[in-house]
């Protein structure tokens, strides 16, 4: 007979997340306004657009991970109810860090095979979308998985 979980209520989860998420549409827009600026013949709004919802996300979720708070966090892990989270984020990271090698590895060979000038040359934004996006994605497979 398992231990009932106790799940905090929408609104605090809503209250939670809605500072990663403003923070990481605001950066993903910022992103998207350099490179609009960046690139004068591109047609303006849809770069503005497809920065946002690529990169929004991913930029939420690593505001999410890195901004937390330690309180809540220390206390979890004191009640025992993160060790399977950690296991999860173990895993997760390491799914990541093969995604950032192999996903490293074919956009530069597919980037110069094909002449593509945003893909060929392999820069930072490639790898912390890939790297953040894979580690997200493995992340809640896992915790869907195993909830």
């Amino acid at each position: 007979m398992g231990t009932p979980t106790t799940r905090r209520p929408t609104g605090t989860r809503l209250r939670r997340l809605a500072p990663a998420v403003v923070g990481g549409t605001a950066l993903g827009t910022a992103l998207g306004g350099v490179a609009a600026w960046r690139h004068p013949d591109d047609p303006w709004l849809l770069t503005l657009v497809v920065w946002t919802l690529t990169t929004g996300p991913v930029l939420a979720a690593a505001l999410l991970f890195f901004v937390t708070d330690r309180a809540a966090t220390d206390a979890a892990s004191e009640a025992g109810v993160g060790d399977v989270e950690r296991a999860w984020s173990r895993e997760a990271a390491e799914t990541a860090f093969f995604a950032i090698m192999g996903g490293t590895v074919l956009a530069q060979g597919l980037g110069g095979a094909l002449e593509l000038g945003w893909l060929a040359p392999v820069g930072i934004v490639h790898v912390l979308v890939l790297g953040f996006g894979a580690y997200a994605a493995a992340y809640l497979r896992l915790r869907h998985r195993g909830a």
